[in-house]
């Protein structure tokens, strides 16, 4: 099932990824690596196919933990997820949750920060997302993420006065969600 699991989920079959990764849920002796590992290719087939109520409550599975690539990226996606719904106060605490818990993944830390400042452009206060961006801005050690050209432009879109588009997160814009880690 494993292999299976694998190449539907690479290929981007998300109908599939979802079927395999629901017999894996129900199989008994299962590994908890092969069982997390397919709870999140189940929340990314949901999330590529505009199931966002039900990769919700797969990413919410799995981010207990922040160890793990898929705990980190779950955290973001629910954060994401609730931000979109308008449960903004739900996605900073789940945001403030993550940055207490110091994952050692930082693109996905880096992620949450971009969200944070998202969050208090939307509230209206911009002295906190600058501020929130010049952090990261001066923290972030990769610069071949695409990260810091984000944090860039952000910053350069309230220097001038305009209003930063928080479109980049608005769900269904991320093509990119099933086959990629």
């Amino acid at each position: 099932m494993k292999g299976q699991l694998r190449s539907a989920y690479q290929i981007g079959d998300a109908q599939k990824t979802i079927l395999v990764a629901t017999k894996i849920s129900k199989a008994i002796n299962i590994p908890e690596e092969l069982l997390r590992e397919s709870t999140f290719m189940s929340g990314k087939a949901h999330y590529s196919q505009n199931e966002y109520d039900d990769a919700l409550k797969d990413f919410r599975k799995i981010s207990s933990e922040v160890t793990s690539a898929e705990g980190a990226e779950s955290n973001y996606r629910v954060a994401e997820i609730l931000n979109k719904k308008g449960q903004t106060a739900e996605a900073e605490k789940v945001i403030n949750e993550f940055i207490d818990k110091n994952t050692p993944h930082q693109f996905w830390m880096a992620r949450m920060f971009l969200l944070l400042a998202d969050i208090s452009i939307k509230k209206g206060d911009s002295l906190q997302a600058v501020a929130t961006l010049r952090g990261l801005k001066d923290s972030y050690p990769v610069d071949s993420d695409g990260i810091l050209d984000e944090v860039k432009a952000k910053l350069d879109s309230l220097n001038s006065g305009n209003q930063v588009s928080t479109d980049s997160l608005k769900i269904g814009t991320d093509t990119s969600v099933v086959g990629r880690k």
